[in-house]
C-alpha cells in the first residue's frame, strides 16, 4: 500500500511479555490490528527480569546519553506471530529488578533511558519511522527529546508524535534538578514546558510536546480537561485541547472471544448465551462466593 506507515511505539509494557494493566493490553493489541492494515509497527519496551518469553535474536548495542555516565543499551529483536517487530531494551542496572514501577529513586533515570533507547535504536539503524507512538509517563520524554536533541538529527530531524494519556493519576514527578541532571537545555525546566507545580513532569512533557494527545475514550478525553478527574493536570490538557482526542479502546477478539476462549468454563455464543451460567458458577466456586439464584447469568 502506498500509504503504509512505520510506527514506532515506545511503552513500558506488553502483553504478553509484561503485564500490570490495560496498558500492555493496549500496547498488544493496536499494533496487532495496525499490523493488519497493512502498517509497519515496532514496539520498544525494557527487557524486565519479569520477562521469561525468549527475547529474540540480538539486534546491537549503542551508546545511550542520558546524565552524563557512560551507558549501553542492548537491543534484541523478535516477531509476533501476527508480524509485529518488538525490540527489548537490555539494561539490567534499571530493568532487572522485581517490581517495574517501584519507588526506586532512580525512575527519572530508567525511564528517561528508555525514551531515548528507544531513539538510539532507530537512529543507529539509520530508519526513521513515519511516527513515533509513545504512552503514559514512563515514555513523556519521548516528543522532548525529539524536539530538544533529534531536532537537527540526519535521521530523527522534525519526526512526529503522538502520546496517549492512559491514567491521568500518575504524572511521574520529579525534581526541578531533573532538566540539568539529563542535560536537557534549561529552558525546559519552565512552566511553558516540564515544569509542573514546582516539579518536573514526565507526563507533561508527552502532552505539552507532543504533535497529539490522545486518550482512551472520548468520555476520558472531556474528563481528564475537568478538575474532578483531571488529578491538577486539567489545565494542561486543556492547554492542547485543540490537539486532544478520546479514541475509545478496541479488543482483541483473538484474545477475548467466548466461542473459543479455553480459560473458561464453556464457550458461548451471542446466538446461544447457556454456557455463560456454567462459567458464572466456575466463577462463584474460585472464589468461594455464594450463588444467589436470583441474578442473572446469561442476561
Amino acid at each position: 500500500m502506498s500509504d503504509r506507515l512505520h510506527v514506532a511505539f515506545v511503552t513500558p509494557e506488553m502483553g504478553p511479555y509484561v503485564k500490570t494493566g490495560g496498558l500492555a493490553d493496549i500496547s498488544a493489541a493496536l499494533p496487532k490490528a495496525l499490523v493488519r492494515m497493512g502498517h509497519r509497527v515496532s514496539v520498544v519496551l525494557p527487557r524486565y527480569d519479569a520477562i521469561w518469553f525468549p527475547p529474540g535474536a540480538f539486534a546491537g548495542s549503542v551508546h545511550v546519553p542520558v546524565d552524563g555516565v557512560a551507558r549501553s543499551a542492548g537491543f534484541y529483536r523478535t516477531v509476533t506471530e501476527a508480524g509485529v517487530e518488538v525490540v527489548f531494551v537490555e539494561y539490567p542496572e534499571f530493568y532487572g529488578r522485581p517490581v517495574l514501577y517501584g519507588e526506586y529513586d532512580d525512575n527519572r533515570l530508567r525511564f528517561a533511558f528508555l525514551a531515548r533507547a528507544a531513539l538510539e535504536y532507530f537512529r543507529s539503524r539509520g530508519e526513521r519511522p513515519s511516527v513515533f507512538h509513545a504512552h503514559d509517563w514512563q515514555t513523556g520524554l519521548v516528543p522532548v527529546y525529539l524536539k530538544a536533541v533529534y531536532g537537527e538529527d540526519p535521521t530523527l530531524h522534525r519526526m512526529p508524535s503522538v502520546f496517549t494519556i492512559h491514567n491521568v493519576a500518575y504524572q511521574g514527578q520529579f525534581g526541578t534538578d531533573t532538566v540539568g541532571l539529563l542535560g536537557l537545555p534549561w529552558n525546559l525546566g519552565s512552566s511553558f514546558a516540564l515544569e509542573y507545580h514546582g516539579s518536573i513532569s514526565y507526563l507533561k512533557g508527552g502532552t505539552v510536546f507532543a504533535e497529539f494527545v490522545n486518550t482512551v475514550s472520548p468520555t476520558y478525553a472531556r474528563e481528564i480537561q475537568g478538575p474532578e478527574h483531571g488529578f491538577g493536570f486539567d489545565g494542561v490538557v486543556r492547554s492542547r485541547a485543540g490537539d486532544v482526542v478520546g479514541i475509545l479502546n478496541g479488543v482483541d477478539y483473538d484474545e477475548w472471544d467466548p466461542r473459543v476462549d479455553r480459560h473458561i468454563a464453556r464457550p458461548y455464543t451471542a446466538e446461544d448465551l447457556s454456557g455463560k451460567a456454567a462459567c458464572k458458577a466456575d466463577l462463584l466456586r474460585v472464589f468461594s462466593l455464594p450463588e444467589f439464584p436470583d441474578l442473572p447469568s446469561s442476561g
